[in-house]
């Protein structure tokens, strides 16, 4: 009952920063814990990202974008061989999309698609060819800049 009400919430806040911001959405996608669009018309990326404490959202220029990247944080498995600690194998923690900016390059944006604790390690691959969709997407929208208006 509790996650049904949360998703009401949820849809209600997007709905709502949409309207804000009159925004047209010709590409998005919602996840556990964000949810992602463009607006091709206006040239922006929106997001909103969600943790235990609330929620974090921001539009971004999509000519303001320099890169878009996949980025995987893992850890490494250790065992015991012989007396020796021994790496056997890694771990991922988590799969987000590193998204940073061409006026700041000390600010950057990362967008979870996949976290350990959150998600089941049988959604890994899906949620990281998601993030890798929305890379290529991304980086295709920032390399079209030049060529006039932005087409999904």
């Amino acid at each position: 009952m509790e996650q049904k009400k949360e998703k009401i919430e949820r849809k209600k806040t997007i709905s709502e920063f949409i309207a804000a911001n009159q925004l047209t959405l010709t590409e998005k996608e919602a996840f556990q814990n964000l949810f992602i669009a463009i607006d091709t018309n206006q040239e922006k990326l929106f997001y909103i990202t969600y943790n235990n404490s609330g929620h974090e959202s921001a539009i971004l220029n999509l000519k303001c974008i320099k890169a878009a990247k996949v980025d995987s944080i893992e850890q490494n498995i250790y065992d015991e061989i012989k007396g020796r600690q021994v790496v056997v194998g890694r771990h991922v923690n988590k799969i987000q999309l590193q998204l940073s900016l061409k006026n700041n390059i000390e600010m950057l944006h990362y967008l979870p698609f996949y976290q350990a604790h959150v998600n089941g390690i049988d959604e890994l691959n899906t949620l990281k060819k998601r993030a890798e969709y929305w890379q290529e997407l991304i980086t295709h929208f920032c390399s079209c800049q030049n060529t006039g208006k932005l087409q999904a």
